[in-house]
């Protein structure tokens, strides 16, 4: 598939390569012919064209990054059919694939992985506040710009919790090893602890270089592992991460989602504290963007002290992947090489050229041409290139993200409005800010930050609600309460409900036997509303025919005596027990289910037999040949028999000589609707 399409247009786009093989189809790299814009299209497999559940999976991605506004998800532009093929038109980026990096260059240090992780969290976070969950979260389903940034792509498995539709369960060998154990059980079980738990083993496999379970040897063990075994801690790969790390990594892949965090907010939460508190992670770590040209055209020596000055070690390991790109040492000019020139002279002294072999060795391990050449390329320019130093006091810009939960609240910093979180800012200028979020229900957040010289700060308010109160009464009590759809608690009425939200609320009591009653209610800053509510009862009827005749009785109260026509009654719903009672030819007796305005219809005839299998056995399990007896009376017949009794209640009982059974007599209801199959053990009399 992939070579057929290679230079063709669709609907405006050439396709210039592939990108990648997905579940349902290719993703290339593609221009726009008028716009001469780079643009990625995720193609549906031919193949897989008429099918509908494919098709429908299809349109659930495109319409789930329809959703997004965050700059850490790939952005997405149309969703379009050329001669009965889909295929979306997403972002292009251009960078690397996180599962490749960790391949290439193994664990990631803290001050790399990190940040990564942040940018995960919050990506996720918006997404899951816009009722997407995306449940195919792994390593190569995260993209790296070459400006450090991180791109959460293929939400083709993603479920929106806004609506009912479902999408089909998909399991191959990666996958696998980053599904939830509720998730490998089935995606009806999911919710966005699952993808907290694809976070953390990602995360696990970005600080050890491996996951837990690529020992094993079938898919099925990894099933086994992920659900029920104990999952191997970090440190057993990597003993230099630290414990409070490690704790956080075990609580988001925890086996049950309970234990998990709940949310991104309070894992991005818990991470900033590790981070605050950890004086071995660099507060200066940055992920920002050195151009292409400079990537390419800096030896190893002068790229070092560049990386080092804005601690951008991740990059190194990104420009690794690059060196066969590199450009031909000597290929300098125009405004690149002015540019670098003077970053070189300023991170360069005056005993340069007596450190000039080392400078040159270190080069050569970094370039793929000749030492001769990089030589050759490093003395004229610093020779013929004046020795102006840059300030040392100048400063990159500082980036912050702004987030808050819930979020789509109003930002304003030092008293600017800068829009609604969760919000990206990059051109701030180091410094203090006053920080004042504000969203209609929930106590205004006032809080100072400090921005650091080319850093990528995460900022995360938690909002409290304004809240009141509710004091509910019913009559009768002892009903159920649900608030907005949710119970509340687990006590019932009478009871007193605080720190609610404060607006309009939608309440709903239920009781059995009493119809449920919905209400809305508004609940006042600080105040207790006192709410009392009147259940109203729902009744039922029931109808009982007796044959010949008998005498009925409802929850042991006599209804109708000697009754021969059809008896009926109207009742509450609830459950009660009716009982038919006739001198001679027994007694009939149920537990009868009485429902909301529904009729339940009752036939108790005397006149019917019923036949019924009896069989004896001894502790052994070995059948036993014993006398039966139907209410003291013998039945003329030995285990195992067939005998025929009136329906009703009657007493069977099991008697053989040097044996007696602890059930021999006891109470049973014969009617063609129960099980008419009875055993009894015997034991031997020593």
């Amino acid at each position: 598939m992939t070579s057929s399409f290679i230079g063709k247009v669709v609907d405006n786009y050439r396709i210039i390569e592939n990108l990648g093989i997905g579940g349902m189809g290719v993703v290339f790299k593609a221009i726009h012919i008028k716009l001469d814009k780079l643009f990625a299209l995720k193609m549906i497999a031919p193949g897989l064209a008429m099918n509908e559940n494919f098709i429908k999976r299809f349109q659930t991605e495109a319409k789930a990054l329809a959703k997004f506004e965050d700059p850490n998800i790939v952005r997405i532009y149309d969703l379009r059919a050329d001669n009965d093929q889909w295929f979306i038109v997403m972002e292009y980026v251009d960078g690397f694939n996180l599962l490749d990096l960790i391949r290439k260059d193994g664990a990631f240090p803290l001050q790399n992985a990190l940040p990564i992780l942040k940018q995960i969290l919050t990506a996720i976070g918006h997404a899951h506040r816009a009722g997407i969950i995306h449940r195919d979260l792994k390593p190569n389903n995260v993209m790296i710009t070459t400006a450090g940034k991180i791109k959460i792509t293929d939400f083709g498995l993603a479920k929106d919790q806004t609506s009912m539709t479902t999408t089909l369960s998909v399991t191959s060998g990666g996958t696998l090893y980053y599904m939830s154990p509720e998730q490998v059980k089935g995606f009806q079980f999911t919710d966005k602890r699952s993808d907290i738990y694809s976070i953390g083993m990602t995360f696990y496999e970005m600080i050890t270089g491996t996951v837990p379970f690529k020992n094993m040897d079938s898919d099925f063990d990894i099933r086994e592992s992920i659900i029920r075994k104990k999952t191997e801690k970090p440190t057993v790969f990597n003993p230099k991460i630290p414990p409070e790390l490690e704790a956080i990594v075990m609580k988001s892949i925890a086996k049950k989602p309970d234990d998990r965090y709940q949310s991104t907010e309070e894992m991005l939460k818990a991470v900033l504290k590790f981070e605050a508190q950890d004086p071995d992670i660099d507060s200066e770590f940055a992920l920002v963007e050195i151009p292409d040209s400079g990537k390419q055209n800096l030896g190893k020596k002068e790229s070092e002290k560049l990386l080092d000055r804005a601690n951008l070690h991740f990059l190194k390991n990104l420009f690794s992947l690059n060196r066969k790109s590199l450009f031909k040492i000597g290929v300098l000019g125009g405004l690149i090489a002015a540019t670098l020139l003077l970053f070189y002279i300023f991170y360069s002294d005056s005993s340069l050229s007596e450190k000039e072999d080392d400078a040159i060795a270190e080069a050569s391990q970094f370039s793929s041409e000749p030492a001769e050449i990089n030589k050759a390329l490093i003395k004229p320019e610093i020779k013929s290139t004046p020795k102006t130093k840059i300030p040392e006091n100048t400063a990159l810009p500082a980036q912050v993200t702004v987030n808050s939960d819930p979020s789509d609240a109003e930002i304003r910093i030092n008293g600017q409005l800068k829009g609604k979180t969760p919000l990206n800012i990059t051109d701030m200028a180091p410094g203090n800010y006053n920080v004042h979020i504000k969203k209609d229900g929930f106590e205004e957040y006032n809080d100072k930050i400090k921005l650091t010289s080319g850093q990528n700060d995460v900022f995360l308010a938690e909002l409290s609600p304004l809240t009141g109160g509710i004091n509910l009464t019913t009559e009768p009590p002892s009903a159920r309460i649900l608030l907005d759809g949710k119970e509340v608690s687990e006590s019932k009425t009478p009871v007193k409900l605080d720190k609610i939200p404060i607006g309009k609320h939608k309440i709903e009591i239920q009781k059995k036997g009493y119809a449920s009653v919905t209400k809305e209610i508004e609940i006042k800053r600080d105040e207790i509303t006192e709410t009392n509510i009147q259940l109203v009862q729902l009744d039922g009827k029931l109808s009982i025919q007796v044959r010949p005749w008998g005498s009925i009785y409802i929850n042991d109260n006599l209804k109708k005596e000697s009754a021969d026509t059809k008896y009926e009654v109207t009742l509450p719903v609830e459950q009660y027990k009716v009982t038919v009672t006739h001198p001679t030819l027994g007694k009939w007796e149920r537990m009868v289910e009485i429902e909301a305005d529904e009729e339940r219809q009752l036939v108790v005839n005397f006149n019917r037999k019923i036949t019924v299998n009896v069989a004896a056995f001894d502790e052994n399990g070995l059948p036993l040949t014993a006398e039966i007896f139907i209410d003291n009376e013998n039945t003329g017949k030995f285990t195992p028999a067939e005998i025929k009794t009136r329906v009703g209640l009657h007493k069977l009982t099991i008697k053989m000589d040097g044996y007696v059974a602890s059930n021999s007599e006891k109470e049973i209801f014969f009617d063609k609707n129960t099980e008419n199959k009875h055993t009894v053990i015997l034991k031997k009399i020593d």
